[in-house]
């Protein structure tokens, strides 16, 4: 319903919510994001990005405070962690904070699957984990998230479709 569209996407502005956007590093350093690609409205998991009702991906719902603190966890040392589903209410760990090395920087892992408003999200983005990171927020900017194309030779800028693959 492209009503509902529009009222999630405006609320989420209304939140404070900047668009979802993605990026593509091609072959080249993540951290070097400068160097990146950017995608507006490109990150195929938020209603704050392309034309789908989705939840919020996962840095949008911790800058709302949709995710409780015992829903993140920061990851300082090697191994192996669990994180629950996005869509779901529960007290377990749903989003990983990983710093970026000799930045003020993070990466944002998150995991989701096709419930609820999600169950049209795409096979590529529900098979793995969701990686993203939020500059922009460290930086005192807007609040943008971007998805990561950890897909080197895909083609963000032609269709959603490079998620296909993940």
């Amino acid at each position: 319903d492209p009503r509902l569209f529009a009222f999630s996407h405006e609320l989420g502005h209304t939140l404070g919510l900047g668009h979802a956007n993605a990026i593509d590093c091609k072959n080249k350093q993540i951290s070097k994001i400068e160097s990146c690609i950017q995608y507006v409205y490109h990150d195929p998991t938020d209603v704050l990005g392309i034309n789908g009702t989705f939840h919020f991906n996962a840095p949008h719902k911790m800058l709302v405070d949709w995710l409780a603190d015992i829903q993140i966890k920061t990851v300082n040392t090697s191994g192996i962690y669990n994180i629950d589903k996005l869509e779901t209410q529960t007290q377990n760990i749903q989003l990983l904070k990983i710093p970026i090395p000799y930045t003020a920087e993070y990466y944002y892992i998150s995991y989701r699957q096709p419930l609820g408003f999600d169950e049209k999200l795409l096979e590529g983005v529900t098979s793995g984990v969701n990686i993203h990171i939020f500059p922009s927020y460290i930086l005192g900017g807007d609040s943008t998230p971007l998805l990561i194309d950890a897909h080197p030779n895909t083609v963000a800028e032609s269709s959603y479709s490079e998620f296909y693959d993940a």
